[in-house]
């Protein structure tokens, strides 16, 4: 069986500013997650996101509906992919991680380009289809953007259809997460 970890990906204050779409449901689901992995003894880890304001800014720290514990990881990144240019990976192997449950803001930025850079370093993923929003675009609503990515990472990086040497990325609703 392999370890898992839950990864928390840039849910922080600032993001809030532009109003994600359904930002207290997906906050709600992203907190159940958060609790599922703690009494699950799973590790918990957080990516930051430089870029919202910085480092002892108000608007960088992580919302505090699903805020850290002290005894929790957090890793700094100034990129969509959480491992270019992070200790992403030095944390994970570490903990002798294989297996990520992604959940976060924004879908068609970090946590799209998170759960491709999992897959394509070999990670199992699991995208929580329903605990990551955005704020929408002008060419697309937040919901169809959410809808899109669902699909064409369960679709492309899928089990089934996964490239070769990559375990793929498996989409699915929260409450189907088992830790």
């Amino acid at each position: 069986m392999s370890q898992t970890a839950l990864l928390v990906v840039d849910v922080q204050k600032g993001q809030f500013v532009a109003k994600p779409y359904q930002a207290e449901e997906t906050l709600s689901r992203i907190a159940g997650l958060v609790a599922r992995a703690r009494a699950a003894q799973v590790p918990v880890v957080y990516v930051q996101d430089d870029e919202i304001s910085g480092p002892g800014n108000a608007d960088w720290d992580v919302h505090p509906r699903v805020a850290p514990r002290a005894d929790e990881l957090r890793v700094r990144k100034l990129a969509a992919d959480s491992f270019y240019q992070s200790d992403l990976e030095k944390v994970l192997s570490r903990l002798d991680i294989s297996h990520l449950v992604i959940c976060g803001l924004q879908t068609q930025a970090c946590v799209d380009a998170t759960a491709r850079g999992a897959a394509m370093r070999g990670y199992e993923v699991t995208l929580a289809c329903d605990a990551h929003s955005n704020s929408g675009s002008a060419l697309l609503a937040p919901e169809q953007i959410i809808a899109w990515h669902n699909r064409i990472l369960d679709e492309m990086y899928g089990p089934v259809h996964g490239f070769e040497g990559s375990p793929g990325i498996r989409v699915k609703p929260s409450s189907q997460i088992e830790f």
